[in-house]
């Protein structure tokens, strides 16, 4: 039977079960081992359920061994060791004199063992050191003579190293004490049956499997005291500086100023730990700390091993560090200090942080002047917003402040706030003498204003130029004085937008391959994305289109590794594949491509980005057959400033030339020849000419034209490509098949390495000629290897172009006549007419295609053609305007 009388001074009564009591089996297993183990050694912070194992194991125990007999010190009994280790050596045998020294005691225990006599010790941390040494040689001299439960808050000198290799004794810390989520959901249901699961995961993620806090937390919401877990943080935490009470002061100095410099860190690197206390020693601290069971925990994180204080000792904390608390310069100055050592290694986002957690105003804008930049650039918003939190109002009007501030909000998409803030900020900043970081963030929003036309584009692409030191001659260079890498790597990328918008596209191409030479130095990812993004627009613009999608693809890999694929600048990337599927007559995904660029909010996109997704939405319409709603957006006012550059000009023109050229409509083509023509685009206006003149009737005279026009050696690839490709099929047209024959092969090698398919459907007006040619140039010896794949996607190509003569009469050639309401005179070819009269019978596509002989994409292509030219949206008032004028 378990006596409650022996021991001379042991406790007299059992600390009591508590109401309700949760039996945790897989602890029960382990406690069981306590009558053949020599010590059990439990080690953890107050009120984590210790008392309450070892008392249920006694009462187990107790039924199954009737000799037993268990002696209790607690605190208040610690003095009593030395009389229970008698009792236990006496065991009814003999008696021991009471004057015993300690090691009389332990070798009366080796003489006449006693395995039946477990002597438990709580709070043994407060044990005085002479019962410390009593236990310590009673394991070395008597391992066997009697079983031990010792339990502690901290660490104690007992031998337990050989003791634990032979098998004698079992430590149990913390991790194995706490509750996990089956033990503390099942202790809620009787504390609190009716709580609701969120309530319980609640109470779960806030105790973290401490039984204290746990058991207190969950009465209180069970009394309708919580019901939220600040409720249940309040009390726990009160509940924890009762337990710390005696335990705090204890603590070496240096362990708590670890534990208060680290304490707003959910994990405590080594290097944290560190800069924080500016003690090299903390991380041995705060291992220790963990090692012993006590407040703090072990745990991995992505940069190694840290450290985690229990979330309400963390809270605690915060209570003791928070402004008015009593421990708050300690924290401050941690924060200080953190901030200060993450600068000197230049690591931006923990500087900035730190500085704003130390809550010094002059710190926050030093840090924020240095790594703001940088941080926006790497999409780390939220950072630099928290620091603008921190500050008071009056020093956010310094000009640096403002200028940050104004990146940020574009950062954000704040586009009309950014535009006000730069002014501001370029307001507040003359007169003075500003430092290259604040010039260079004035140039940033300069030359992003300017590029939508708010600010004087060009003087502030020479203010960019002037900050990067730029020399641009025979050997392009800059000289960046004072600058830092990643300030003048994204100035260099935003220049590049400018000047290609002004169209000063070799200047681009310079600073977007010095932009994107430093952003690979800095392996800085959204740099790099943004620089790839730029130049595959430059390369598209440039005819390069395979090149273009090649570099828009690595552009989008380095901006998902930077995690920021919803960027802006990721919309050029997409355009740029868009582009390069087009040509190669992949049409669905240069849809796909184009809803993603069309996808963005509006007020991000900048002006070329409009352009070029205007200009590819008008191509995608046309090979569609719907020409009518190609024509409204090349006509259409896009947002843009004022004056479009050239090459924007001369895409708005191939664009409707070629448009035009599917329309079959020689009015429009003639207006485009003119304007081709103001602009010194000779090239361009030729082989529009061409076109008109081939088709008109004289291919003969047509191919003469173009040959002139290919001697003289076009600079633009796709302009040196497009005519060789209406000379071949003017020449099908006009029966020379041997020369088409010999001119395919370098037709043929100039498209292949840019795979520009689309501009050989210009081939198709002599579509059944063309298809045999590259036949065969597939089949024969030493034929160009790319004539298959050009076979293959032209076959299933149905492509119509209108037929295109001068305005006839009565003739029955054509027809033309004047709008009453224009004054201008309108044509309709002979197809069109055909159709037009096939509308006039009631027919439906499927019908006018049968009757004409052509595909009822054909038919949408004329039709669409004969509303635009008769000003009509549907066929009623097509037809009513026909037969005004006599056609139908």
């Amino acid at each position: 039977m378990v006596s409650t009388e022996r021991g001379c001074g042991c406790l007299r009564s059992r600390p009591a079960l508590p109401t309700p009591y949760l039996a945790r089996p897989r602890l029960d297993r382990l406690l069981d081992e306590v009558t053949s183990t020599s010590v059990t050694l439990m080690q953890a912070p107050a009120s984590t359920g210790k008392t309450t194992l070892v008392r249920a194991w006694e009462h187990r125990a107790a039924t199954l061994d009737p000799e037993l007999v268990v002696h209790w010190l607690t605190r208040s009994h610690h003095e009593a060791l030395p009389a229970c280790l008698r009792a236990a050596a006496e065991d009814g045998t003999h008696s021991v004199d009471h004057g015993s020294s300690p090691a009389q005691l332990v070798g009366s225990l080796s003489a006449r063992p006693s395995p039946h006599h477990v002597l438990v010790v709580d709070d043994a941390h407060l044990l005085p050191q002479v019962s410390v040494d009593l236990l310590s040689d009673l394991l070395e001299e008597a391992p066997g003579s009697m079983r031990l439960v010792v339990m502690t808050r901290q660490r104690i000198g007992l031998p337990l190293v050989v003791l634990r290799l032979h098998g004698s004794a079992q430590h149990l810390t913390h991790a194995e004490l706490a509750f996990d989520h089956r033990e503390t959901a099942e202790l809620i249901g009787l504390i609190a049956p009716d709580l609701a699961p969120d309530a319980v995961y609640r109470l779960d993620e806030l105790a973290r499997g401490w039984a204290g806090p746990l058991v207190m937390s969950a009465r209180a919401e069970a009394a309708g005291r919580g019901g939220a877990t600040h409720t249940a943080m309040q009390l726990g935490t009160d509940f924890l500086e009762h337990l710390l009470a005696d335990d705090w002061d204890a603590l070496p100095p240096a362990v708590r100023h670890t534990l208060l410099a680290t304490c707003q860190e959910s994990d405590i690197g080594p290097e944290a730990a560190a800069l924080l206390t500016g003690d090299l020693e903390a991380s041995a601290h705060l291992a220790e700390l963990a090692a012993s069971g006590t407040l703090v925990g072990s745990t991995v994180v992505a940069d190694g091993p840290a450290w985690r204080v229990h979330p309400l000792l963390r809270e605690l904390m915060r209570r003791w560090t928070a402004p008015g608390g009593a421990h708050v310069d300690v924290v401050v100055a941690a924060h200080a200090r953190a901030a200060r050592g993450y600068a000197a290694r230049n690591d931006a986002a923990p500087a900035l942080r730190h500085a704003r957690l130390s809550g010094e105003p002059a710190l926050v804008v030093d840090m924020l002047t240095e790594y703001g930049p940088s941080l926006l650039c790497a999409a780390r918003t939220d950072e630099v917003s928290e620091a603008f939190v921190a500050l008071p109002t009056t020093v956010c009007e310094q000009p640096h402040v403002l200028a940050i501030d104004a990146l940020l909000r574009r950062a954000n998409g704040d586009v009309n706030g950014a535009a006000r803030t730069a002014a501001r900020a370029a307001a507040s900043a003359v007169g003075v003498d500003a430092d290259p970081a604040l010039r260079a963030d004035l140039a940033l929003l300069g030359v992003w204003q300017g590029r939508y036309g708010w600010t004087d584009v060009r003087a502030a692409i020479r203010t960019a130029t002037d900050i990067l030191g730029c020399h641009h001659g025979a050997e392009s260079h800059h000289v960046l004085q004072g600058l830092s890498l990643v300030r003048s790597a994204w100035l260099m990328v935003e220049l590049a937008a400018a000047q290609a918008w002004t169209g000063d596209l070799s200047g681009a191409e310079i600073h977007v391959r010095d932009g994107l030479v430093a952003a690979r130095s800095l392996r800085h990812h959204r740099l790099i994305a943004a620089a790839l993004a730029h130049r595959a627009m430059l390369e598209t613009i440039g005819g390069s289109f395979q090149t273009a999608a090649e570099t828009a693809r690595e552009a989008l890999a380095e901006a998902a590794t930077a995690g920021v694929s919803g960027d802006p600048y990721v919309g050029r990337a997409h355009l740029a594949l868009g582009w390069a599927a087009f040509h190669e007559l992949q049409m669905r995904s240069a849809s796909d491509h184009l809803a993603r660029v069309e996808a963005a909010p509006a007020a991000m996109a900048d002006p070329l980005l409009v352009v070029m997704a205007a200009l590819l939405r008008a191509r995608l319409l046309a090979e569609d057959g719907r020409l009518d709603a190609a024509h409204r957006v090349l006509t259409g006012r896009l947002e843009i400033p004022e004056p479009i550059p050239l090459f924007l000009r001369r895409l708005f023109g191939v664009v409707r030339g070629q448009t035009a050229m599917m329309a079959g409509d020689a009015e429009a083509l003639r207006l485009q020849i003119k304007d081709f023509r103001a602009l010194g685009l000779h090239s361009e206006a030729q082989i529009l000419e061409a076109f008109q003149v081939g088709v008109g009737g004289e291919p003969g005279a047509a191919v003469e034209m173009l040959d002139l026009l290919i001697d003289g050696e076009p600079t633009e690839e796709t302009v040196a490509v497009g005519a060789r490709a209406l000379r071949v099929a003017l020449c099908l047209r006009s029966g020379d098949l041997d020369r088409a024959h010999a001119l395919v092969p370098d037709l043929l090698a100039r498209a292949a390495p840019q795979r520009m398919l689309h501009l050989l459907t210009v081939c198709l007006i002599a579509r059944a000629r063309f298809l045999r040619v590259l036949r065969d140039e597939a089949t024969r010896d030493g034929g160009h290897p790319w004539a298959q794949t050009v076979l293959d996607a032209l076959s299933e190509k149905d492509r119509q172009f209108g037929e295109i003569g001068a305005p006839v009469d009565a003739t029955g050639r054509g027809a033309v006549f004047k709008d009453a309401d224009t004054g201008v005179l309108v044509t309709l070819t002979p197809r069109e007419l055909d159709v037009l009269g096939q509308l006039a019978l009631g027919g439906s596509y499927a019908d006018i295609s049968q009757a004409l002989y052509v595909t009822e994409n054909t038919v949408k292509t004329h039709v669409a053609s004969i509303y635009r030219k008769l000003g009509a949206d549907r066929r009623g008032k097509a037809l009513s305007i026909a037969r005004d004028h006599g056609l139908v």
